[in-house]
């Protein structure tokens, strides 16, 4: 009994695992496609992108937040959002609560 809740921890840790190497493979590639863009952006009339990063404060102030510190919040709000409707329709099955007055 005891080795198959080490299993199911063992699978929720690849599973989070999995969720965080994409997350940063996510943020790797999107790094990479602004370097392309900030190498173009040297030879354009107006750097507007390095405008743009400067006001950001280069990634390092409260003005700028990384979309990836983001994402990683979605799934746990959508899972507490299941978790609150599941509660929500197993109460009204059951009787103990009636949703519709």
């Amino acid at each position: 009994m005891a080795s198959t809740g080490v299993q199911q921890n063992d699978c929720r840790t690849a599973k989070q695992t999995k969720s965080n190497a994409d997350a940063k493979s996510h943020a790797d590639l999107n790094r990479v496609k602004f370097d392309v863009i900030h190498e173009f952006d040297q030879h354009l009339p107006t750097a507007m992108y390095n405008y743009e990063w400067t006001l950001a404060e280069e990634g390092k102030g409260k003005t700028y937040r990384a979309v990836t510190t983001l994402e990683r919040w979605i799934p746990i709000l959508f899972s507490a959002l299941h978790v609150v409707l599941a509660i929500m329709t197993i109460l009204t099955i059951v009787g103990f609560m009636d949703w519709t007055k």
